[in-house]
């Protein structure tokens, strides 16, 4: 789980699968409270790696978007696999306001 706490925004966000095997993995993200994303995906493989939690992608190019917060961000994230071969790697691309 990565829980930010305080203002930012965030442009991009995946959550994908990792390794050759295939697995169940689940991705629930809360926005100050609200919950924009929440789904399971019973057999993710690397033809079907994950979901783009914020932002677009097509092919290998990300479209950003624009997602503010205000007090608080909160990615969860699991899988049935815990490590190697079958893990869940989570890429973040967003700004902090001091």
């Amino acid at each position: 789980m990565l829980t930010i706490t305080g203002r930012g925004a965030v442009w991009a966000a995946s959550l994908g699968h990792v390794g050759g095997s295939n697995q169940s993995i689940r991705a629930r993200m809360t926005v100050d409270g609200t919950v924009l994303f929440d789904a399971t995906n019973a057999s993710a493989s690397p033809s079907t790696p994950g979901y783009m939690l914020v932002g677009a992608l097509s092919g290998s190019q990300v479209t950003p978007q624009y997602l503010p917060f205000e007090r608080e961000l909160k990615i969860e994230f699991s899988s049935n696999i815990a490590t190697g071969a079958g893990a869940v790697s989570l890429q973040l691309l967003g700004e902090i306001y001091a």
